[in-house]
């Protein structure tokens, strides 16, 4: 959920959120369901400036990301441990994959009007779907795939406009640990079969476990 809403902070606020949005709305995003009283009050004060002619220029726009419940195991092959940080003392920490799955995640726009809803909801998804690998905060990267759109007007609250993007995300679960690393190898040549008639030594540098 945190990688998502990262991306799709980056989407709808492309020079950063010190500068407008891409649909000129306030857009919060965030992981997890909306509180119904600010999420309500948030989108009635915007309805009612873009209602009176002013733009959308009070309020906010509202953007949730949660994980659905379909989750399904797609565990390849376990590669082996794999360095991920910097040498400290003699030892490296290293990561090995011990599982992959894929899961659903649905990406909610609350909005108080239809174009604004739109604009946001095309930004967002060209975004995720432009992806090669979906950076994630532990340094590594899922892979997304689009599922399908859900637009839902509610003509009971004229006030909210709301658009359901649903997306599955590949990713793994990694384990750590610390690794001894081999700093140096030491190589004796010796000349035919007399022991003692050492060549040269070398040193050769390790940066692996």
């Amino acid at each position: 959920m945190n990688g998502l809403v990262t991306q799709i902070t980056t989407a709808v606020y492309p020079n950063g959120t010190s500068d407008p949005s891409v649909s000129g709305a306030a857009t919060t995003i965030y992981p997890g369901w909306p509180v119904a009283t600010t999420l309500n009050a948030d989108l009635q004060a915007m309805f009612a400036a873009i209602s009176s002619g002013h733009g959308p220029t009070a309020g906010r726009m509202h953007v949730s990301v949660f994980t659905g419940n379909v989750e399904q195991n797609i565990t390849k092959s376990l590669d082996g441990w794999q360095s991920v940080g910097s040498v400290s003392n003699g030892t490296q920490e290293t990561a090995k994959e011990i599982r992959r799955v894929k899961r659903q995640f649905q990406i909610t726009i609350y909005a108080p009007d239809p174009q604004l809803r739109d604009i946001t909801g095309s930004v967002i998804d060209v975004s995720l779907c432009s992806l090669r690998n979906l950076p994630l905060p532990d340094g590594s990267a899922a892979q997304i795939y689009y599922g399908t759109t859900v637009i839902d007007d509610a003509p009971t609250k004229e006030y909210l406009f709301k658009r359901t993007g649903i997306y599955f995300i590949e990713y793994g679960t990694f384990a750590t640990q610390q690794s001894p690393m081999v700093t140096e190898v030491l190589a004796n040549l010796h000349g035919g079969f007399d022991p003692h008639n050492v060549i040269d030594t070398i040193t050769l540098p390790r940066s692996g476990p």
